[in-house]
């Protein structure tokens, strides 16, 4: 549905400045969408930066486009899992992808991400950016990067990243592994919100992040 896609475009690059309040009409049908709720996948677990910004835009969009944003996690496999379940969704412009840089990263990265960035995918709007992160556990010895990287040559350690392959990961991996040769071991898990909580309880106690996830606990 070309035209929903276009006004949710419309709708997601000016909710947040309130300027939102656009309906469309599927050609043929004579129906004005949305009739019924909208489904944003998010293919990371909860508390993650994608998730947090996924929910902050279906809250700006639901009262313009008087319908339910619902926010629909779907983590594993770096973000190819609920990638390739709105690819394979029905093209009607109630199911739309929220994601990282992970979606144009890990076509390169896995024989098989389950999905064609270019044959299934409309993209619609760039509705945040964010830097990458490293931070450690407060009762971490390390105050700056250098003191990170000095003591990590003396002591064997692990850093939390989201998920193998993601932006976060692969930074973690430069830093670590290719700038420094330290040899750090990555530890994944399923999106943000879980690796913030590992590295919060020092499990492991060095994290690479994008700053949203962890920006609560630092504050």
């Amino acid at each position: 549905m070309e035209i929903a896609i276009r006004a949710l475009a419309f709708c997601a690059a000016w909710a947040l400045a309130g300027l939102c309040n656009a309906q469309a009409t599927s050609p043929g049908s004579g129906q004005a969408w949305p009739g019924k709720p909208i489904r944003f996948i998010a293919p990371f677990a909860p508390g993650g930066p994608v998730d947090i910004i996924g929910r902050l835009l279906g809250q700006k969009l639901a009262e313009p486009l008087g319908q339910q944003i619902i926010i629909d996690n779907r983590a594993g496999a770096g973000g190819n899992i609920g990638t390739a379940a709105v690819a394979k969704s029905a093209p009607d412009g109630y199911t739309a992808l929220i994601t990282s840089s992970a979606f144009a990263v890990n076509v390169s990265l896995f024989p098989d991400a389950g999905y064609s960035a270019e044959r299934d995918f409309i993209p619609t709007v760039i509705v945040a950016s964010q830097p990458n992160l490293i931070f450690v556990n407060a009762n971490h010895p390390a105050k700056t990067l250098a003191e990170l990287l000095s003591l990590a040559r003396t002591t064997k350690t692990a850093f939390a990243s989201p998920g193998s392959g993601t932006t976060p990961h692969l930074t973690g991996e430069n830093l670590f592994n290719v700038v420094a040769k330290l040899g750090m071991t990555p530890i994944h898990f399923r999106g943000a919100g879980p690796a913030v909580t590992a590295v919060v309880s020092g499990e492991p106690a060095i994290g690479s992040m994008a700053i949203s996830g962890p920006l609560p606990h630092i504050k």
